[in-house]
């Protein structure tokens, strides 16, 4: 009996000192990401490569402007309460966020920003030189993370082929 419970005991001792060796959790009253900020996103979706500038003012307050591919430039949007003021090239339309795929670049982008930015969603993971969250968006399983002074460093979401790194613009 008394070698059961030593052999437990090390078991449990040795366990504690691997798991304690692994990544920490940090809570987010430890960690809390910039929430306003702009940034310039380099992105993939598909086989479809693109550029916009981010601009996160509050929740409610996220502008898109896109840069690149050259058909895209000029088009913007920015959410509001129930979805996205899209401007088309000086064109403004209205449209509700239900009218827009879950999986869509617009909601995927937005909503992991409002989720990871804004909410007590649970805990990042602090890594060697970023903050990490998995996330799960409208039924899409996300990743996100941030620099080690908050700041919105990259997200990915592979089941719908959606990947793009952020550069801060000051």
């Amino acid at each position: 009996m008394k070698k059961t419970s030593i052999s437990v005991f090390i078991i449990i001792f040795i366990l504690t000192g691997l798991l304690s060796a692994c990544e920490k959790e940090v809570h987010t009253k430890e960690f809390f990401p910039e929430r306003a900020f702009s940034v310039h996103m380099t992105a993939t979706k598909g086989e479809k490569s693109f550029e916009a500038d981010i601009i996160c003012r509050t929740y409610e307050d996220i502008e898109i402007a896109f840069t690149k591919p050259k058909e895209l430039s000029g088009f913007s949007v920015k959410t509001t309460e129930n979805g996205y003021n899209i401007n088309v090239f000086g064109v403004p339309d209205e449209i509700p966020d239900t009218q827009i795929e879950d999986t869509s670049l617009l909601n995927i982008l937005t909503r992991t920003i409002k989720t990871a930015v804004f909410t007590n969603h649970g805990c990042f993971t602090e890594k060697e030189d970023c903050f990490e969250a998995e996330l799960t968006i409208d039924g899409t399983s996300v990743t996100v993370s941030f620099t080690k002074d908050g700041y919105l460093r990259d997200m990915n979401a592979p089941e719908i082929g959606f990947s793009a790194i952020f550069e801060y613009s000051g």
